[in-house]
């Protein structure tokens, strides 16, 4: 859960997809606590929330490759 929530790459469509999943609007610029989610019982839900984590991860290393070469392109 830890993982999955504190993913730098996670984008506001994907707090969007995470907010679906678990039934609220999850603000990620709120101190929403860990504890609450893991209150949720949301393990029915984590196989879910691990891939839209990983999509985020995958996306954000994908934005990074793209950055540099925009970077190299212009030097």
């Amino acid at each position: 859960m830890i993982r999955v929530f504190s993913n730098k790459g996670l984008k506001e469509r994907h707090w969007e997809e995470i907010g679906n999943l678990v039934g609220f609007k999850v603000d990620p610029n709120k101190k929403e606590t860990l504890s609450r989610f893991i209150g949720m019982n949301l393990e029915d839900k984590y196989a879910k929330l691990e891939e839209v984590s990983d999509s985020a991860t995958k996306e954000f290393g994908i934005e990074k490759i793209l950055d540099k070469v925009a970077f190299l392109t212009f030097e």
